[in-house]
């Protein structure tokens, strides 16, 4: 038997072999050498104030790692980044997976339950739990890691502590800035909102300084708890928020779920850091001390940034549910008012109609008000009161029939010409807007979820152009000021009988273009004619009217390489149809490359 001899290592491949050891060698000394000095100096700090100018040091260090990292000379390092950064975008992934919106979910298709937010609740509360039943010992683990253990990882939980408390502040200062803004523009540039804002914060602090840490948490807790109970009165429309797991899946949660979930996350969320910023002195209101003086006074500020964002968040979802008004998605009961004088006759003509008219009218569904005085309910057309804009005066009918559709015609020529004025100044207002991206405007008046008018940009775009933490931008006026509450819900009842969930506005269309459009809608809706197809608005001059049903697809993740393997998997539960107001520029080709609804539609950033 012959064995086989070792092949013999040339000088070249010795010298590969040589400086690759080298290398090596090299990245050690350069990961090991400032690891040693911080074992050496930093047990020799005396409070955090000298941990937080250690900090400083090894931020310089990092900066000048970095430099050789990216000189090629850490390869080992440069990789561990590597698989690092792309384990924390999975993560990221899974914590906020891009969703897409169903507003029109299809019946008979099976719906996987959606999930991703409960993992973390439960994790926070858990730690919040934990943190607080520890309070001081937290930091006296700290100390005692410091001294036994190791100063880098005492180091490393001091920061990762610093850094929440210091994202609260950041994000608190972000929003109250915004919120500014908005009260500012209000106010005609008062300087009152910033000085009671600043007043605020010193009392706030003051009070916090005085009192335990406990009544920090107690309060985040009861703003997010009254929070939460404002969302128990969320519309019960079945939208859905749909999306593709890792393998292909469709998943979907309602719109309801998805709202409660987040606002429970942003809850635990700030309650972690209230706990963990008071943690020294949860339980006894003294003021902050060595060794943690300087970690004591910034979890005071991380506190009361933290009760000022759970304050405005409930008050951001309490604007998205509006629960002191009706949703627009409530079927409107129409209502009539029937004045009656004070000096009218038994048995006169006028008593007569008056009856006659509120029997036919309660006989068809109407909520009928007689009153001599204008009632406290609100009403949709007045008999007796020829001088009011909504006035019904009625001729003498020549049946049942008749009478029946005096009172509906009626009603469809006030209520159509107080959206027309409404929505004609809401369009002039978006017409003197500056909006970045985007070929349009989509208008859906008639769905809760959306406040107000949002632009057609794609997520990169929107996400330049009004950042990521504040959701898509509005523009224009907000449905609930432009729009009559009774008239959002009839066009709405319109828009949803012709099959219509939003209504896209090229920029290049003018108003008298979609007054021809919505002509045409009308007579559509009042002929039965619904669902409204592309043919009900063929000859119309200028414009290209175009019908898009759009299913709730999500962007596919990373997970699934080609479109083939999505065809495979389940069909999403939901989708969205469109109509889509353009200006005809005589090809089809030019109206297929807008795309508008691609990018707008679908994702939902809300919260």
């Amino acid at each position: 038997m012959v064995r086989a001899s070792r092949p013999s290592l040339s000088p070249h491949g010795l010298g590969l072999a040589l400086r690759r050891v080298g290398v090596r060698l090299r990245e050690a000394a350069l990961l090991a050498g400032p690891v040693a000095a911080l074992e050496a100096v930093g047990p020799l700090t005396l409070n955090d104030g000298f941990d937080l100018m250690v900090l400083f040091g090894v931020v310089l260090v990092t900066i000048l790692l970095g430099q050789a990292l990216r000189a090629g000379w850490m390869p080992l390092t440069q990789h561990a980044a590597a698989t690092l950064r792309e384990r924390g975008r999975s993560i990221l992934r899974r914590l906020s997976p891009a969703y897409a919106v169903a507003l029109r979910p299809t019946p008979g298709i099976p719906i996987h339950a959606d999930n991703t937010l409960t993992t973390p609740i439960l994790t926070m509360a858990g730690a919040a739990i934990v943190l607080a039943a520890l309070g001081a010992l937290t930091f006296t683990g700290l100390t005692w890691v410091k001294l036994h253990v190791s100063y880098t990882l005492y180091l490393a939980g001091l920061v990762s502590i610093w850094s929440t408390m210091l994202l609260s502040v950041l994000f608190c200062g972000f929003c109250m800035q915004q919120w500014l803004s908005r009260v500012a523009r209000r106010t005609g540039g008062s300087p009152a909102p910033y000085l009671l804002t600043f007043l605020g914060w010193v009392l706030g602090m003051v009070a916090l300084a005085v009192l335990p840490g406990a009544f920090a948490v107690l309060a985040v807790l009861l703003i997010g708890w009254f929070g939460g109970r404002g969302l128990q009165t969320l519309p019960q429309q079945n939208y859905l928020f749909c999306r593709r797991d890792d393998h292909g899946r469709a998943r979907a949660i309602p719109v309801q779920t998805y709202l409660r979930h987040v606002h429970t996350a942003m809850v635990m969320a700030l309650t972690v850091v209230v706990v963990i910023s008071q943690a020294q002195r949860l339980w006894e209101p003294w003021r902050p001390q060595a060794p943690f003086e300087f970690t004591g006074w910034m979890g005071l500020m991380a506190s009361l940034a933290s009760i000022v964002l759970c304050t405005l968040a409930a008050a951001h979802f309490r604007r998205l549910v509006n629960p002191g008004d009706v949703p627009p998605e409530v079927a409107l009961t129409p209502t009539l008012w029937i004045k009656r004088s004070l000096l009218r006759e038994l048995g006169s003509e006028e008593e007569r109609q008056e009856t006659y008219w509120y029997r036919n009218a309660r006989e068809n569904g109407w909520l009928v008000l007689p009153d001599a005085h204008e009632p406290d309910h609100a009403w949709d057309l007045v008999m007796g009161e020829i001088a009011h804009p909504r006035h019904f005066e009625p001729r003498d009918p020549i049946d049942e029939s008749d009478a029946s559709f005096q009172i509906e015609r009626r009603l469809h020529v006030v209520m159509r010409r107080r959206f027309r004025r409404s929505f004609e100044r809401l369009f002039k207002t978006l017409r003197g807007e500056s909006p970045e991206g985007g070929t349009g405007f989509l208008f859906c008046p008639h769905v809760w979820l959306v406040p107000g008018v949002v632009r057609d940009v794609a997520p990169a775009e929107r996400q330049n152009a009004s950042g990521a933490l504040v959701g898509p931008t509005l523009y224009g006026t907000p449905y609930a000021q432009a729009f009559d509450p009774r008239v959002r819900r009839y066009i709405g009842s319109i828009l949803r009988k012709l099959e219509v969930d939003v209504v896209f506005l090229e920029d290049a269309v003018t108003w008298k273009d979609i007054r021809r459009v919505l002509g045409v809608m009308y007579e559509v809706h009042d002929q039965g004619r619904a669902p409204i197809r592309e043919r009900h608005f063929v000859g119309l001059p200028r414009v290209r009217v175009v019908i898009q049903e759009e299913a709730a697809e999500s962007e596919p993740p990373e997970a699934i390489p080609t479109r083939a393997d999505i065809d495979k998997t389940d069909t999403m539960p939901g989708h969205t149809r469109v109509l889509l107001i353009t200006r005809d520029r005589g090809t089809k080709d030019e109206i297929e490359e807008l795309d508008p609804v691609d990018h707008g539609v679908k994702t939902p950033s809300l919260v």
